[in-house]
């Protein structure tokens, strides 16, 4: 159940030590109908993992719980202009941490 893994996650359990990625497909369409946190745009919105908010193992994506919205155009310049995504970030002076748990709590609701 969904609402029940953003409750475990936000109450930040975790299970033998290891922090649970969680998969939404209701997320990850919730996040797809905001506007890019860049441009505003609603137009081809993706929904970008960050990659750096949890450690990854091989073949790992973080948790649906760390995605923010990006237009076409901004995803596409954070994956082949930017070898560091924190410099992305840093360059539009923003913090998608805090955002995509914004997003995360209100799917929980």
């Amino acid at each position: 159940n969904v609402d029940d893994a953003c409750h475990l996650y936000l109450n930040s359990l975790k299970i033998s030590g290891i922090e649970k990625r969680f998969r939404s497909t209701k997320h990850l369409s919730y996040v797809r109908e905001h506007p890019c946190c860049i441009c505003k745009t609603d137009q081809d919105v993706h929904a970008h993992h960050i990659m750096y908010a949890q450690k990854r193992g091989m073949g790992q994506k973080v948790c649906d719980s760390y995605t923010v919205p990006l237009c076409v155009y901004h995803h596409m310049e954070l994956h082949q202009q930017y070898g560091n995504e924190r410099k992305f970030w840093l360059n539009y002076c923003l913090e998608p941490i805090i955002y995509s748990q914004i997003l995360w709590k209100n799917t929980c609701k």
